[in-house]
């Protein structure tokens, strides 16, 4: 009995010391902070200067068929539609939420004719890229057929650039000095994937430029393969550099299209 109620005193007096002694392991883990988390999202796309991971290529993101406006904001008018005609593969007819109906010529692309090669499967990719779709028209002028001259955003995709990137639709190069200098880089870049990757219409043997094709000319091109580095376009207007320093302006003809001897 005698060392019972000694190792009962005993008991009690450790109990008295460490205050009841918690889990000791609860308050451990109770006191750790979980780092914040961010929900900031950079507006622009930074180039990548001390991860590991290889900065971006214009390749790899014209592939992501999302809309430009995610690096670069549209400054110009915009129309909510209602209602969207597809025409051809780069020309649709929208009805406004308020306002006359409008045709509007898909820029910075030019897609087969309906009597062309590919030209109904042009048609049918941009009907796919609307359907079910909250659209909207970007657009800053009118070309000499009072068309406005726009970008279709579908769901935040941008629909002229899934063209190329399908292989829909051609770059359309002489008339590029009308896009942002990121555009104009991610279009160029998007047909150089599809026509590597012979998507859509660059699977055939027997191409005509519908730019020709509307002449009725028979023209062969030497096309340039250079894709360029997002990190070196601007959202602006002209002034805008390539990966190697060059003006853009300069790739119009003489770099991206030229014509084989």
């Amino acid at each position: 009995m005698t060392f019972l109620k000694l190792g009962i005193i005993s008991l009690a007096t450790s109990l008295v010391a460490c205050g009841g002694c918690s889990n000791p392991i609860k308050e451990r883990s109770s006191s750790i902070k979980q780092p914040p988390v961010s929900t900031t999202v950079p507006a622009v796309a930074a180039p990548l200067t001390s991860s590991p991971t290889p900065t971006p290529t214009l390749a790899d993101t014209s592939l992501q068929n999302t809309s430009i406006d995610n690096v670069c904001a549209h400054t110009g008018p915009v129309i909510v539609t209602q209602s969207v005609r597809v025409i051809d593969g780069d020309t649709v007819e929208v009805i406004p939420m308020t306002g006359k109906s409008e045709r509007i010529r898909l820029l910075g692309i030019d897609a087969p004719e309906a009597k062309q090669d590919y030209g109904t499967q042009s048609m049918q990719a941009l009907q796919q890229c609307v359907d079910g779709a909250n659209v909207s028209i970007e657009w800053k002028e009118r070309d000499r057929y009072d068309r406005l001259l726009g970008k279709v955003i579908a769901d935040g995709k941008d629909c002229n650039l899934n063209q190329v990137v399908q292989g829909a639709a051609w770059h359309y190069k002489y008339y590029q000095a009308g896009q942002l200098a990121y555009d104009r880089l991610a279009y160029a870049n998007a047909e150089v994937l599809a026509r590597n990757q012979q998507q859509g219409l660059w699977a055939s043997n027997n191409l005509k430029a519908p730019w020709d094709f509307r002449r009725g000319l028979s023209t062969k091109y030497a096309y340039n393969n250079t894709t360029y580095d997002l990190t070196q376009a601007q959202c602006q207007l002209g002034g805008a550099m390539s990966e190697n320093y060059e003006k853009l302006v300069e790739l119009d003809r003489s770099a991206d299209l030229k014509r084989a001897k």
